[in-house]
């Protein structure tokens, strides 16, 4: 009986303690989530003003997980940071104006959305324990940032301003298993070649502008979800697509404006390779209906099967140097490999021949809608 008396009064004495005001400037919870034996596991605040202006020897926050929901709040710097509780692994911050953004060390969770963040500074990358960082809404255009945050498992991007993207950026993040980069403006995704991203799991470009979907120069060996809805793809490179994404389970398709025939072309080839697609069957009810473009799109892919073949075939060619194999097997791969290169080069010039006529009855078809009658083709 005395425990649980005990128990009471210190219960009473920890919430007197977190509730009181000091001179309008200790945030209270207005909202708060019971765990056991904690009177406060995790906190909203409201109305929560910070600026230049405030003393912050003034500002004092409960021991406790934050959700700040409302107020203004422009910096989050290293000085506000400071008044964030030691105990506080997660912080959550809705539309409160912060337009720059210090990383605490002791956070492990931060989600600022819909403020005006343009980047976020902190000391050493080596001491963040942050693995769960969203930054949606906000005003980001530039990635690189993340690229010594090692500790990261999620990061979320969605809705910034981002414009370009070199995923060498995400070179040293090991333990990153989710990247959302979907809503910005990215046209295209370069990268080295020959570099693997191992650790990525759930890759997602959805809303962004891409008109071709080519990471062929890195390989993402164990995404088993991508997301390329919402964009400008007429066509995948299925070849480029496998060689990125050898071990893809699912894949997003929808709303994008596909060629009619390279639907029915992407469908099989992703049902032979046992990858569940999402968006295609119904794309069919509004994609282009335009053989030329089908041709034009699908020939590149094609190429690309037949270069591999002849770097398959010269590796092939030099190993047997290597092993000084007899010259008659030498000489049949030399020829071999001739002969593959003639396809590969007839090939390429029936493709450049193919794209010029296409482009040429492109420029007929405008000039015939502007009703001008005097014109002329020009090679080039």
């Amino acid at each position: 009986m005395n425990d649980r008396r005990c128990i009471i009064w210190i219960t009473a004495f920890i919430w007197l303690g977190l509730s009181r005001s000091t001179s309008g400037w200790l945030y209270p919870c207005r909202r708060s989530a019971l765990g056991a034996f904690v009177l406060f596991k995790e906190c909203t605040l409201e109305d929560v003003y910070i600026t230049k202006e405030t003393p912050l020897y003034r500002v004092f926050f409960p021991p406790v997980d934050l959700n700040i929901i409302s107020g203004y709040i422009p910096e989050l710097n290293r000085a506000v940071m400071g008044r964030v509780h030691n105990k506080t692994i997660r912080l959550t911050v809705g539309r409160l104006g912060v337009q720059k953004l210090f990383l605490k060390e002791t956070l492990e969770t931060l989600i600022l959305e819909d403020n005006l963040i343009k980047g976020l500074e902190y000391d050493s990358a080596d001491k963040l324990s942050l693995w769960n960082l969203k930054l949606d809404y906000n005003r980001l255009t530039d990635v690189s940032f993340v690229r010594d945050l090692k500790s990261l498992v999620i990061l979320s991007l969605r809705h910034n301003r981002i414009e370009s993207l070199h995923l060498d950026t995400f070179k040293g993040l090991h333990r990153l298993k989710t990247l959302d980069l979907g809503y910005n403006r990215l046209k295209q995704i370069s990268g080295n070649d020959d570099y693997v991203i191992e650790s990525v799991n759930r890759f997602i470009l959805a809303g962004n502008a891409m008109l071709e979907l080519d990471l062929s120069q890195v390989t993402m060996a164990n995404v088993k979800f991508l997301n390329v809805s919402s964009n400008k793809l007429m066509s995948i490179n299925m070849y480029k697509l496998e060689k990125t994404f050898p071990n893809l389970e699912t894949i997003d398709l929808g709303n994008n404006p596909w060629n009619c025939d390279r639907i029915e072309q992407m469908k099989f080839k992703l049902h032979f390779k046992n990858v569940t697609h999402q968006g295609l069957t119904k794309a069919a009810d509004s994609c282009s209906e335009n053989h030329l473009d089908s041709v034009t799109l699908t020939n590149p892919e094609e190429v690309n099967r037949i270069e591999s073949s002849l770097h398959n075939l010269q590796d092939f060619i030099f190993q047997q140097e290597n092993r000084r194999l007899v010259n008659v097997r030498l000489e049949i791969s030399h020829l071999r490999m001739e002969y593959l290169q003639m396809e590969l080069n007839e090939t390429k010039s029936s493709l450049e021949t193919l794209i010029f006529k296409t482009r040429t009855l492109f420029q007929l078809y405008e000039l015939r809608k502007t009703g001008n009658g005097n014109f002329k083709i020009i090679e080039v």
